[in-house]
């Protein structure tokens, strides 16, 4: 949904972030693309032309179906029939994740998926186990540096 939504006035070029409105009323964020991301998306709107306030991306029904056809074609052609079992939603979740055991700021994974709510996010990363899992507190890690000056 966020995708459909996106105009070239969401993107600066130049420093390669987008601004995306939020779907569901979410909180507002800028994320950084990735150097290769923003080369192609840079092509993209080169061959196409684009104004300001076009839509960039088809819609939502659109890249579901997209997504579907692409998904089968590679099931089939890596003969792992399995792969049809993941939805495109499905890459949220597994984004979620990765960033979450990655970076374990779950506040970084909240903002960057552009919730509100902490309580949407543990939807996300549900394939964590919160109750074993180390983690990193911010604010203990700033104060023990405030003490050493």
């Amino acid at each position: 949904m966020e995708l459909h939504r996106l105009r070239l006035k969401n993107i600066n070029l130049e420093n390669g972030t987008i601004a995306p409105k939020t779907a569901k009323n979410g909180a507002a964020r800028i994320l950084k693309l990735p150097d290769p991301t923003l080369a192609m998306l840079k092509d993209y709107l080169t061959k196409y032309n684009f104004k300001q306030t076009d839509v960039l991306f088809p819609p939502t029904k659109k890249q579901c179906h997209i997504w579907v056809l692409r998904r089968s074609q590679l099931a089939k052609k890596l003969n792992q029939p399995e792969l049809t079992k993941y939805r495109l939603c499905d890459l949220r979740h597994y984004y979620a994740t990765l960033l979450y055991a990655k970076t374990k700021d779950i506040l970084l994974v909240k903002q960057q998926l552009g919730h509100k709510r902490i309580e949407h996010t543990l939807i996300y990363t549900h394939l964590i186990n919160f109750r074993t899992d180390e983690y990193i507190s911010r604010t203990i890690q700033k104060r023990s540096l405030y003490r050493q000056i």
